[in-house]
């Protein structure tokens, strides 16, 4: 009778290689690069100066407003939040109707902006958004309904 000792150690051999065969071939996990955090929050509209009365409708006459914390503003940041209409037919939804512009100098975090149409039935009933903007970046966008 032969030993079954050599056609063991050639199965271990063949596993042994496969396995670390396969083991090269993978790919390295890919790098996870952490998202880093924006650099405002808490945005939301309001339909006072003080931001206390908090909604995303207005009615047309109304001015509009949107608050947001700057927690990582230096002082010197510019700031810009660009007003959109969505969904009239007469206007470009890619092209910002106002643009309200600031330079942050220190004081409070809290910051905002707002817009009041000038003319004499106020703004047209639209779907709109703002998206603000910190030193040329897009950093928010609030969306919001004019009635």
């Amino acid at each position: 009778m032969k030993s079954k000792l050599p056609v063991l150690m050639a199965i271990l051999l063949l596993t042994a290689a496969s396995l670390a065969c396969n083991r090269l071939m993978r790919s390295p996990a890919a790098a996870v690069t952490p998202t880093p955090a924006s650099p405002v929050s808490n945005v939301y509209m309001a339909s006072d100066p003080g931001g206390l009365n908090k909604t995303n409708v207005f009615a047309p006459k109304d001015a509009i407003y949107v608050f947001f914390t700057a927690d990582q503003a230096e002082i010197g940041s510019y700031f810009e939040a660009r007003w959109y209409v969505l969904n009239l037919p007469d206007m470009d939804p890619n092209t910002p109707f106002t643009v309200t512009s600031f330079t942050y100098n220190g004081g409070s975090t809290t910051i905002y902006a707002n817009v009041q149409s000038s003319h004499e039935k106020g703004f047209a009933a639209s779907k709109c958004k703002v998206e603000i903007y910190m030193n040329g970046v897009k950093v928010a966008e609030q969306q919001f309904t004019i009635q």
